[in-house]
This record gives structure tokens, sequence and C-alpha cells, in this order.
């Protein structure tokens, strides 16, 4: 994988934004159907085969940090005036607009603490909070990269890791919005970029690989029956344990499959052909951002229009939602970030 080709990246991003909105379109879905019925058991498959979303993304920017930075030395002050202006502000603006909405809406008040504490935990709106968590990890790189330099990925990964499981159920405010919380995600991009040359993942089908990740869906989601309908008293640290490991896994495995994937279908493919395809999937990848951001817009206005016309059905709502989110943010975010690219 060159700095150039990282359709494998660029896959697994796409997924993310995709498993985001699943996420929230079916949350309600879960929650108000009819506890073990049919429907809810496609709509709470759905939501945790795509439960690894905020994962995934993380994973996505230790990669790519990773490989810019691997075997470079970091100039503290550079790294952050070129890094975090591309995430703070895009945040904060949004983080806003949000705010105004709801201010509007009557369930905000002016207020300039509660301004500026929704703005340090991402509280304005349920999304946001993952964008707290990544701005978290940017401005630990330097330190993760000054302890990979001395110790290598691999003991990096575990220190990391074992810090977020020994913290695990440490009770503190705001605990899913600290990085603490998230870390071995991050290291775990981190580690994946020094395999990615040793080990032959594509040799695995993506049959195969694909299967896996659908067995993790299962899995998360008899987690989530057993908690519904109590059949195993499960101590909640070890629900949090097996969180972790499927994460993990499923990271994984969705990493080969789309390595493996992506080699089966460029490797008849001709240049020309093969360059079309790493070009729209690096636009759809870098349309994500907008789709990310503005996807919970689409949602409180689709919500708004459905409660006006009289439509009740809450499985019809969520395909509705999830049929807005697809009709106006992709070719929208497609429009702006082509807009981008040419500098307008």
């Amino acid at each position: 994988m060159t700095r150039k080709n990282f359709n494998t990246i660029h896959y697994m991003r796409i997924m993310a934004c995709l498993f985001v909105v699943l996420i929230h379109v079916t949350a309600t879905p879960v929650v108000a159907l009819s506890p073990n019925s049919a429907q809810q058991y496609l709509f709470l498959f759905i939501n945790q085969l795509s439960k690894p979303a905020v994962p995934i993304f993380l994973f996505i920017s230790g990669f790519l940090l990773h490989h810019i930075y691997s075997d470079k030395k970091i100039q503290l002050l550079h790294f952050y005036k070129k890094r975090l202006p591309k995430l703070v502000g895009p945040y904060i603006l949004w983080s806003i607009g949000y705010y105004l909405i709801y201010v509007k809406l009557g369930y905000y008040p002016i207020n300039l603490r509660f301004i500026i504490d929704g703005l340090l935990w991402g509280s304005f709106i349920y999304h946001l909070y993952f964008m707290v968590i990544l701005i978290q990890l940017y401005i630990l790189y330097p330190l993760f990269h000054y302890i990979n330099s001395k110790l290598g990925t691999t003991k990096l990964f575990v220190i990391l890791l074992a810090i977020q499981l020994l913290l695990i159920k440490v009770p503190f405010e705001h605990r899913d919005r600290i990085f603490i919380t998230y870390l071995s995600y991050f290291a775990f991009g981190m580690l994946l970029r020094d395999w990615y040359s040793k080990i032959a993942f594509e040799q695995i089908p993506p049959v195969l690989s694909g299967a896996f990740f659908g067995l993790i869906g299962i899995l998360n989601a008899l987690v989530y029956l057993n908690y519904q309908n109590g059949w195993f008293n499960l101590p909640s640290i070890v629900s949090s344990l097996i969180y972790v490991d499927l994460s993990l896994s499923a990271i994984l495995v969705l990493f080969v499959f789309f390595e493996s994937l992506d080699r089966h279908m460029t490797v008849n493919a001709i240049s020309i052909r093969e360059f079309k395809l790493e070009r729209r999937l690096s636009l759809y990848s870098e349309s994500t951002e907008f789709i990310y951001y503005a996807h919970p817009l689409v949602i409180i206005g689709s919500e708004y229009i459905l409660n006006r016309i009289g439509i009740l059905s809450i499985s019809v709502r969520a395909i509705i939602n999830f049929s807005m989110i697809l009709i106006l943010l992709i070719p929208m975010s497609l429009w702006l970030n082509s807009r981008k690219g040419k500098g307008v």
C-alpha cells in the first residue's frame, strides 16, 4: 500500500460512515419496537453490525498518521498547526450550528457556560462526541509516536490496550468521550500499518472475512438481547470487555475483507480502470466528513415532516430517514468536495 493507494482505507472510511448513519436511524426502532419481534431483530442486527463505527474511524486515523510519521521526527508545533485546525475548525462550526438549531427549537439556553461545556464535550448533539475523542488523540499522537520510537508499535499497542482495560470500569464524568476509552483502536491502526507489508491479508477469501464480520454482528446482537431479556446475569465489566474484543476483531476482519476485495478487483484491471477506481474511491471517502456532520440535520428535518404528514410507523420512518440521508447528502457531499478540489 503506497501513500497514493489507500483503497482499503477508503473502503473502510466509507463503510464506517454508513455504519454511523445506520446506528442513528435504527436506534429508535431497536428500543421502540416490540421486544423480540421480527422487526426488532432486523433493526437490531443492522444496528449491532454497525456498532464498530467509531472504533473503525479511530483505527483509520491511527493507521494514516503512523503511515505518514512512522519514520519522521515530529516537530510538535508544526504538527499541531498542520493537523488540528482541520479537525477543530469544522467541529466548532457544526457544533455552533446545531446549538443554534436547538436554541431556535427551545431546547437549549443562550448561556456562555453551556456553550463552552457543549464544545468541550461534544454534547450539543449525539454524534459530535467522536470529534472530541479524535481531537484528543491527535493531541496525544506525538507522545504515542515518541513511545513507539523507543519501544515499537507492538509494545505501544499492548500498553495502551492495558490502560484502556484497567480503567474500563473506573467511574468518572464524561468517560464515553475521553480518549482512554478508545486508546486500543487508534493504536491498532498504528500496529496494523506496521503489519501490512508482513502479512498477505489478500490471501483470505472475501467471502470468509465477510462471513466473520456478519458473525461479529450476530454476537453483538446477542449481547444486546441478553441485556434486554436477562438470559444470563453478566457483570457489566464482561459486557465492556466483549465490546472491546469484538470491536478489535471487527476492525481486523473488515480490513482483511476490503484488502482482499480490492486485490481481486484490481488484479486483472488495466491501469486506467484501476486509476479511475482509486479516484472514485478517494472522492467518496473524502466526502464522508460532510455526511457525518450533516446526517442528523436531515434526520431532524425528516422527523419534522413525518410528524406533520402523520406517518407514525417506526419502521417506515427509519427507512424514510435513511433514504433521505442517501438522496440528499451523497450528491451534496460529492458536489461540495468537487468544488473544494477545484479551489472554488
